[in-house]
């Protein structure tokens, strides 16, 4: 069933056209006004909704109805439009073996430079060229999602037409996201001069640290709409009450089975987690930015435990992975089918057992690093683990992460593939349907003429 058809048009149609034609067979076959046209007027919405989106009809032209199924599933993932043509395919796998390579380079540079024997050494300018490089990626990144901001605001639906200027609260988005991006680098600029002048030092390290604490501040108006979200949400929920007769019974007409199961207080619960989880990760980053400017302004005697510095870092990792556990466990409690209960259920232990493991290992990467700081300003940097050892729980979590973007990347490829067999096949056999149907007409007795229920011209009256 072609849309165009459908709605009478050709494939070149303008959106003005397909808007036109749509509202003047509305009007033809609504329910109100022709009662067998019931299921052609669904069939006219649903091709107008699809044609009248710029995503939609790009997918529906390159990848048929097979794709446009797929990509209604997951057209709220960032970024998925890219993944409707090869070339947008070819440009995340590139992506993502370029960052992935970035950051298993990047450790290995730094535990060259920082193990002895020191004076084999050059710049530490030239040790991080893998970050400046993954800077240079970010920002490409931020000047193609320019056109692509309203897109990641959510449902394409939402998007503004092609051609129309960016609204306030996209270039009031974008414009916070480059502030932040532009003090990331210039914080990364002010560490890497001073770890080059550490003998005659330039600068206080509280300046160093001045435009990452800056980021900080940036990022706390995010912390606060996203508190407001979580709170709102709470507000929409379908709270059970309780009637006069002693039964439950949900405050909206819509019933979800497993909600009434859960009272007010559980919902508060929720809240309070969620706003727990962004309010602390922002307490334990803003700490971590104060600790550590501070110790590395006093004298080496001086110094307090490098783990009470490092402790915001260790609460921020294990509560990240304890939020995560528990948001999944009511996520299960919450599921409306017990397919999907099932599914929360699953993931449940894949988040507790892979989060696990990551969270020991970057927490014995982050104990040996405590070490190493503690045995060099005690005076004896023999005693104290090298960056070659520091870093290897470091690279059993990239191996990890290489095995789900290989994961990743071969299923993007096989959809890509996939799509376009399938989107073959479909054209085929619709080729073929009008040869079988000449042909059975042929063979078949005249019947009387009546009017199309689906394609041809749409102008004429169902009498």
């Amino acid at each position: 069933m072609n849309l165009y058809d459908i709605l009478g048009v050709s494939k070149n149609a303008s959106t003005q056209e397909i808007r036109q034609s749509y509202k003047k067979l509305a009007l033809q076959y609504h329910p109100d006004k022709n009662p067998s046209g019931h299921e052609q007027f669904k069939h006219i919405a649903r091709a107008y909704e699809t044609l009248s989106d710029p995503s939609s009809r790009h997918v529906y032209d390159a990848y048929g109805d097979i794709g446009l199924q797929a990509f209604d599933q997951w057209r709220d993932v960032p970024m998925i439009q890219l993944l409707v043509s090869p070339v947008g395919v070819l440009l995340i796998i590139v992506g993502i073996i370029t960052l992935y390579g970035l950051l298993v380079t990047q450790p290995i540079l730094i535990g060259r430079h920082a193990d002895p024997p020191s004076e084999v050494h050059g710049s530490w300018w030239l040790t991080f060229l893998p970050l400046w490089l993954f800077d240079a990626l970010f920002c490409t990144g931020l000047c193609l999602l320019v056109p692509l901001s309203p897109v990641l605001r959510g449902s394409s639906h939402t998007a503004n037409p092609p051609g129309t200027k960016l609204g306030c609260t996209d270039r009031l988005t974008m414009c916070l996201t480059w502030a932040q991006f532009l003090s990331i680098v210039v914080f990364q600029a002010l560490v890497i001069n001073s770890l080059d002048n550490v003998t005659e030092p330039l600068y206080s390290w509280w300046v160093a640290f001045a435009p990452y604490l800056a980021f900080e501040l940036i990022c706390l108006g995010g912390v606060v709409e996203n508190c407001r979200e979580a709170v709102n949400q709470k507000t929409q929920l379908p709270l059970p009450s309780v009637n006069p007769t002693g039964s439950a019974s949900s405050s909206t007409s819509t019933q979800i089975p497993n909600i009434p199961t859960l009272g007010p207080k559980h919902y508060t619960t929720i809240v309070v987690l969620c706003i727990i989880k962004h309010s602390a990760s922002w307490i334990c980053r803003v700490a971590f930015g104060l600790l550590m400017p501070y110790q590395l302004s006093l004298q080496p005697l001086e110094r307090m435990s490098w783990a009470l510095v490092f402790a915001p870092v260790f609460v921020l990792g294990f509560g990240k992975y304890i939020y995560a556990m528990v948001n999944q466990h009511w996520n299960s409690k919450l599921a409306p089918t017990a397919e999907e209960e099932h599914q929360h259920n699953i993931a449940f232990w894949v988040v507790g057992v892979v989060g696990g493991i990551v969270c020991i290992l970057q927490g014995s990467s982050l104990l040996m690093i405590v070490q190493r700081f503690t045995a060099i300003d005690s005076g004896y940097p023999e005693d104290a683990y090298r960056f070659s050892v520091i870093f290897i729980p470091l690279y059993v979590t990239l191996g990890l992460l290489g095995c789900v973007l290989f994961c990743f990347c071969c299923t993007a490829c096989g959809l890509m593939f996939g799509l376009n067999h399938a989107t073959t096949v479909q054209n085929d056999q619709n080729n073929m349907q009008p040869h079988m149907s000449n042909s059975h007409q042929a063979n078949s007795p005249a019947q009387p003429e009546s009017a199309p229920l689906v394609g041809g011209d749409y102008d004429d009256d169902l009498d």
